[in-house]
């Protein structure tokens, strides 16, 4: 007999208590991770609540300001950086806004593009952290894409893991787990090759 044929024969009612448990537990013993409103989450909520009645406006859940040209967009109309002349001449002439916001926010050159910077770089310590405590990552976390290798500095510095490791009761254990970069631009293909040939071999 299956494990699956075995689970079917067991008590409804002892399947039941176990999923009361696993909702009240929570309930009266909290998992206690901090719930902080960050300065830019109270600026946009404030934005919000200052425009018109009729106001038309999409908040989702599924969606969020991960581009840097967004991140940069968001820091100039609504926190009050200035945007120097010569680069906002820059990205209006770039195709590609991302590289000329990197490279100025590493030159050092413009506030608002360290800002930007800033802003991507803890926002996805954020996103990092979530997900190995909701996939429980002992392994390590490996960021990859072209963004982190060109980076990598950045990410060296303390806002980075602090934002990974802020988790409450979560931090001892995100504190163990090690981070990488991935510096092969080529894994993806890889990955799919080695995937094919797998695949091939099973035929």
């Amino acid at each position: 007999m299956s494990i699956l044929e075995k689970m079917q024969d067991i008590d409804r009612r002892y399947i039941y208590l176990l999923a009361w448990i696993f909702v009240l537990v929570p309930l009266i013993n909290p998992l206690g991770l901090p719930v902080t409103i960050g300065k830019y989450s109270t600026e946009y909520y404030d934005y919000i609540e200052s425009l018109p009645e009729d106001s038309v406006i999409m908040v989702t859940f599924d969606y969020g300001i991960s581009a840097m040209p967004e991140l940069y967009a968001f820091l100039r109309q609504q926190a009050g950086y200035e945007e120097p002349g010569w680069l906002r001449d820059a990205l209006e002439k770039a195709e590609d806004q991302t590289p000329v916001i990197v490279d100025t926010a590493k030159a050092g050159t413009a506030n608002i593009c360290e800002a930007t910077l800033g802003l991507f770089v803890r926002t996805l310590g954020t996103v990092a952290g979530n997900m190995a405590v909701s996939l429980l990552t002992r392994g390590g976390i490996y960021l990859g894409g072209g963004m982190p290798p060109r980076i990598l500095k950045r990410l060296q510095e303390p806002d980075f893991l602090t934002a990974i490791t802020d988790k409450g009761r979560f931090s001892n254990f995100l504190s163990g787990v090690p981070v990488h970069v991935i510096l092969n631009s080529k894994v993806a293909l890889d990955g799919a090759a080695w995937f094919g040939e797998e695949q091939l071999a099973r035929g």
